[in-house]
């Protein structure tokens, strides 16, 4: 977020006194590569990361600014790939996703600004706007189990209008457009604690990635002051049917974790240990396990302090567990 801030105020410092303002916040959604944020022939921003945003902030309004985007490392404005003219009206109140992918004809790195945006609720309930950014995932639905569709058909690059909820916990369920019974994943939203608060809401990383690097499908959430955090994962693809029973102790782990599983029937097993940008950390082959009670050790002596979900594959669906290394 600072880093946002830094280079914001460096872009807009030419400006001092400019009378006429908009407000914008800045959410960076793009997976693949970092990249350098140029304004004309001034580098403003190195090796900018996805999944962080700014607070909103002050910006000039009724003026054009040319922002240019160069995969990083860059070192003039001649690496500039891609270059923006932006311009935002006076009092009004803009996000600013960046999504794409620098260098993908086919997806390439854009800036998708969405206007009229909102830095509190008109209520006392949630509000929120949701973007599909998730340049390889299917046209889908966003259904609140046992309330309401609340994205209907949404493709790469839609942004809903506001959506209005009661402050409260809900189960968000990703689904094929117009199949509500194939839930592909589902995620615990908490939004109890942001009663009068306002969020951007947006879908990211690889619904199929290619490599251990790319950084996995996922829900994300951003808040006026630019908090970004994502949504956890409480079920993906579809439920293991093998699998009776799961635990893993001890949970906060430091060197060791333990996970306990009772099968239904022999299946094979696969264990992936995912951090929250889905980056997977490590993968242990278990092999062909029969029916009955098992314990799985999983050396995590080597992984950084932070959250993490352990994914446990059969051969027909999945289990995830969610888990804290010290």
């Amino acid at each position: 977020m600072k880093i946002f801030v830094f280079t914001l105020l460096c872009l807009f410092m030419a400006f001092a006194g400019w009378s006429q303002t908009a407000r914008v916040q800045i959410i960076h959604n793009s997976p693949s590569p970092a990249v350098d944020i140029w304004a004309g022939a001034v580098p403003l921003l190195t090796n900018v990361e996805f999944r962080t945003a700014s607070p909103y902030i002050d910006v000039p309004a009724n003026v054009t600014l040319d922002i240019g985007v160069a995969p990083s490392p860059s070192s003039s404005p001649a690496d500039i790939i891609a270059t923006f003219s932006v311009s935002f009206e006076e009092d009004k109140t803009y996000v600013v996703i960046a999504s794409g992918i620098v260098g993908d004809m086919t997806t390439p790195f854009t800036l998708n600004i969405i206007e009229d945006t909102r830095e509190a609720a008109t209520s006392g309930d949630v509000n929120f706007i949701v973007n599909h950014g998730s340049t390889d995932a299917p046209t889908v639905d966003v259904i609140a189990r046992g309330v309401a569709t609340l994205v209907d058909d949404a493709s790469y690059g839609d942004v809903t209008g506001y959506i209005t909820v009661p402050a409260a916990e809900y189960i968000l369920d990703i689904t094929p457009a117009g199949q509500p019974g194939n839930i592909v994943a589902s995620y615990n939203a908490d939004l109890s604690g942001l009663g009068g608060g306002a969020a951007v809401v947006f879908a990211s990383g690889f619904f199929s990635p290619a490599t251990m690097d790319d950084p996995a499908f996922g829900l994300w959430v951003t808040l006026p002051d630019g908090t970004t955090f994502p949504l956890d994962l409480i079920s993906s693809t579809k439920e293991a049917v093998e699998i009776r029973g799961i635990s893993v102790y001890p949970n906060p782990a430091t060197d060791i974790l333990m996970l306990n599983l009772q099968l239904n029937e022999a299946t094979e097993l696969e264990l992936d240990l995912i951090d929250i940008t889905g980056k997977q950390m490590l993968r242990q082959t278990v092999g062909r396990l029969g029916q009955g009670n098992f314990t799985e050790q999983i050396n995590v002596h080597d992984i950084m302090p932070g959250y993490y979900f352990l994914r446990v594959d059969t051969a027909t669906g999945t289990a995830i567990q969610k888990i804290v290394i010290e």
